[in-house]
């Protein structure tokens, strides 16, 4: 018996490392391997906790079983009616195939055998992400005081984030796991020294993730935590203060506090970062259809269809709003599904704080409750619930709560028999609808492995395979790049159609217009989906040179002022002609004069217009920007420039974006990779990226162009799905980097 249970213990641990670490840590995970691996381990799960019901080892009674139907319930209706079925049908049979798994973390709690090795587990898990996390940092930092010096590095340095994608999942992950993980190591270890260094360095972690809705979260379960261990305890505030070790605690935290201002602050001051666009997105398909919603699942494919004013906000997963994304799923049913369960799972916490419950259990649901509330609060400005391992985090927190207030009477819940047939039944319906799913994946990557090799006709017949089995945006790109290369026109223009009504991104109806007879309807498309997208800028312009000039210059100049190194790139002569290249370029001058002046003057030096360039500089004060232009301007003169005078720039202000990018194309004229690595050693760290190096438009570039610009992570992000490389047909017109830093 022994063995075997060192056996389950064994499988558990590895389980709990991998769904919480490894494959189910990041929704970027998008590889079909991953995917498929994951569900077999849910499936596995879901299997081992059938039997084990049947034998009666789980116990099946529970106060979340009405309030989860209800949940499942919600969101099967909302898949029936959704707006993108494909989309909904997945993301619902993920949903049933992971009924069992809170019974299981439950059952496992419930063993004190398990729980007691688990607990260790956890605390040791918890510890060795928090000095991972910090210590990826620190690598970022001692990048930025090479050239900064001794300084205040700044918060979230290069958006690091371990296994699990973002700083924001980071940031959730210490809410849901160092509360638990500091009281535990209290109680298990009872080593103070030890609690309290946890403590400080999960304190230090939240706050270098830089998430503002962490913090909050983090001081919305703070408070609620110390308000319910005061009611707990009975102790007032007068008496706690009244002795030296309370009055010493209180002045340290008031210390840390005040000393946390000047790192929070301006933090705690940017504005929102582009969720109010995010938000009102979400409000148009609620407004769509408020009863039901528009399907789970069907953000991603939806959010091309409202206004977007930047690339990266035509990617995201979610709404960045847990009510608004809630209501955009499942619609007012699963609003009110969803606050009937977070009404019984405080229900639970209550419960657990009754005096008859034992002291531990009292303090545990203390603890619990405050990571939940923590998570809640935090969840209303940045929703992850789409990612397997938050999920599992926030069962475990449950789990342990529902436990310390103590099983429910047997006429709670329905009977043991009916919750495990309709467990099993859940589990087989999910079962059934993903395999064509998984299958479709694996077709897909071999097509888009094929299309890497050249070889079209296998791509071709492996998207068509994927696609009568799941039909997916991503599939029908592939599909449709796959036919171009076997030159049939028509047949790539029917899939980039069905593609253009799924996600109508503007690089989608560029390619679109390319194999139209008459593509006055989609150039007009892509003017009012607004231009956020430069590569599609660039091709429509080419397109539309000879019917709209005026309309194709000012695509051409919006292009140049996305990315304002092509203001100065060569002019593809076989694509626009010299006049109205250079009407483009005054368009793009005062666009990107307006934006930033200083970006503005170093491009136009670069372009060699030097009267352009001393009129913008007239208007830039003395200081590093303009001592990093006057380099600049020697350089392009052809007088030497020392790199050490550069990097002296860089040093004076490593925060200063404009000095960056001047310095930054400085070191492409001069061929100096010390002083691009110095500029990347403080822009990386600061804006998670270095500054655009020299561009130029390509025909046909490379599948692996790192620096190709494009809507990022896309088509990837938008299904979860890895896409073509290239997402672009034959004869797109691409920009691409004229040099590569090592």
């Amino acid at each position: 018996m022994r063995s075997r249970g060192t056996l389950v213990w064994v499988v558990i641990a590895l389980l709990f490392v991998d769904l919480t670490f490894f494959s189910g840590a990041s929704n970027f995970l998008a590889s079909p391997q991953s995917r498929i691996l994951n569900q077999l381990l849910i499936l596995g799960v879901a299997v081992g906790a059938g039997l084990a019901a049947l034998r009666e080892r789980i116990e099946l009674r529970s106060s979340l079983i009405l309030p989860g139907a209800a949940w499942i319930a919600a969101n099967a209706i909302a898949t029936v009616t959704s707006a993108r079925p494909a989309a909904s049908i997945e993301a619902l049979a993920l949903l049933l195939i992971s009924v069992p798994a809170y019974f299981v973390i439950r059952a496992i709690l419930a063993d004190d055998f398990l729980r007691s090795r688990i607990d260790r587990l956890f605390v040791v898990a918890t510890t060795i992400f928090v000095v991972a996390y910090l210590l990826q940092c620190l690598t970022q930092w001692l990048s930025w005081w090479s050239i900064a010096g001794p300084s205040i590095p700044p918060l979230r340095p290069g958006d690091v984030g371990l296994t699990v994608g973002t700083v924001n999942a980071v940031a959730l992950y210490l809410e849901l796991m160092t509360p638990i993980a500091i009281w535990l190591s209290w109680t298990i270890w009872r080593s103070r020294p030890f609690t309290i260094a946890l403590t400080v360095l999960s304190a230090v972690a939240l706050l270098v993730t830089g998430s503002r809705g962490a913090w909050v979260g983090a001081a919305a379960g703070v408070v609620v935590a110390l308000l319910l261990a005061w009611r707990e305890s009975g102790v007032s505030i007068r008496s706690v203060l009244g002795t030296i070790r309370g009055r010493v605690v209180a002045v340290v935290l008031v210390l840390a506090l005040v000393a946390a201002v000047p790192l929070v602050a301006p933090r705690l001051l940017l504005g929102d970062e582009g969720r109010l666009e995010l938000w009102s997105a979400a409000w148009s398909m609620i407004a769509s259809s408020p009863i039901v919603g528009v399907g789970p699942g069907s953000w991603p494919d939806l959010r091309a269809s409202t206004p977007i004013s930047d690339d990266i906000f035509a990617v995201l997963a979610t709404s960045h709003n847990s009510v608004l994304q809630t209501l955009t799923d499942a619609g007012i049913i699963g609003l009110l599904a969803g606050l009937w369960l977070v009404i019984a799972i405080a229900r639970l916490g209550w419960r657990a704080l009754a005096p008859d419950r034992p002291a531990n259990a009292r303090r545990l649901a203390i603890v619990a409750g405050g990571s939940l509330v923590a998570c809640g609060v935090h969840s209303v400005v940045d929703t992850q619930f789409h990612i397997p391992a938050i999920v599992l985090l926030v069962f475990h927190l449950v789990a342990r709560l529902e436990l310390a207030a103590g099983l429910p009477d047997a006429g709670w819940a329905p009977s043991r028999r009916a919750v495990l047939a309709m467990s099993g039944a859940l589990v087989i319906v999910g079962l059934v609808r993903l395999v064509p799913i998984d299958i479709a994946m694996v077709r897909a990557a071999s097509g888009n492995q094929a299309l890497d090799r050249g070889d079209a006709t296998t791509a071709a017949q492996a998207f068509d395979d994927a696609i009568a089995l799941h039909d997916l945006p991503a599939y029908r790109l592939g599909q449709a790049i796959a036919r171009r290369d076997q030159g049939d026109d028509s047949g790539a223009l029917e899939s980039l159609t069905v593609v253009e009504a799924a996600e109508p991104f503007t690089f989608v109806i560029a390619q679109r217009a390319m194999l139209e007879p008459s593509p006055s309807a989609q150039w007009q498309d892509a003017d009012r989906a607004e231009a956020y997208d430069a590569t599609a800028g660039v091709n429509l312009a080419a397109q539309r040179l000879r019917d709209e000039p005026d309309a194709a210059e000012n695509d051409l100049a919006w292009a140049m002022f996305q990315v304002p190194t092509l203001y100065y790139s060569k002019r593809p002569e076989g694509i626009f002609d010299a006049d109205s290249w250079g009407r483009a370029q005054s368009y793009a001058q005062g666009f990107i004069e307006d934006a930033d002046p200083v970006t503005a003057a170093a491009v136009t030096t670069l372009a060699n217009q030097s009267q352009v360039a001393s009129s913008i500089r007239a208007s830039i004060p003395p200081g590093p920007e303009s001592d990093a232009l006057d380099l600049l301007d020697a350089a392009v003169a052809g007088h030497p420039v020392s790199t050490d005078d550069a990097v002296a720039i860089l040093r004076e202000a490593p925060d200063s974006t404009g000095v960056q990018f001047v310095l930054w194309q400085l070191g492409f004229v001069i061929k100096s990779q010390p002083l691009l690595d110095a500029v990347k050693a403080v822009s990386v760290p600061l804006t998670f990226n270095v500054p655009p190096p020299p561009m130029e438009l390509v025909m046909d570039g490379r599948v692996d162009a790192d620096y190709s610009v494009r809507l990022p992570r896309w088509p990837q992000a938008s299904a979860g799905r890895n896409g073509p490389k290239r997402p672009y047909i034959k004869g797109f017109i691409t920009i691409e980097p004229v040099f590569r830093p090592k």
